[in-house]
């Protein structure tokens, strides 16, 4: 499951709020939610940027 939420980080020095979007699971076993996420303009920064990655990522694999 995942969401999409916007938030505001002060103690970066924000002065307007980013788009981040999270991942969760609930790991029975233990009674947690385990969620992982990230400010969406982070990970798409430019079109350039995109092919770049996926361009490395093809050569690895």
């Amino acid at each position: 499951m995942f969401t999409e939420y916007s938030w505001l980080n002060p103690t970066l020095g924000e002065k307007f709020p980013r788009k981040k979007l999270v991942s969760y699971m609930y790991f029975a076993p233990w009674h947690w939610i385990i969620g992982a996420g990230g400010y969406l303009d982070e990970v798409y920064e430019t079109k350039d940027f995109e092919k770049r990655a996926f361009n490395e990522l093809k050569d690895i694999i």
